[in-house]
């Protein structure tokens, strides 16, 4: 999204901690499953300085309650 609305500096914040940390610098990731995905993560965000943030689940109350409202169809 930081990309489609032509931001060059962002904070993305997630409480998936495993995917943050798989998205830090100098991080090797040995799950070959993914790859591809962090791949795509990486080659959107190399022109741009993109801090990735984990940030535990119950401060995160709102992008959790967004997840959870647009699961179950009710921001449409």
């Amino acid at each position: 999204m930081a990309v489609a609305w032509g931001k060059k500096e962002a904070i993305i914040e997630s409480d998936c901690k495993v995917l943050v940390d798989l998205l830090q610098p100098d991080h090797a990731n040995t799950n070959w499953t993914i790859q591809a995905i962090i791949d795509d993560i990486v080659s959107l965000s190399v022109n741009a300085n993109f801090v990735f943030s984990w940030c535990n689940r119950k401060v995160n109350s709102c992008a959790h309650w967004i997840a959870s409202n647009s699961r179950i169809g009710l921001l449409f």
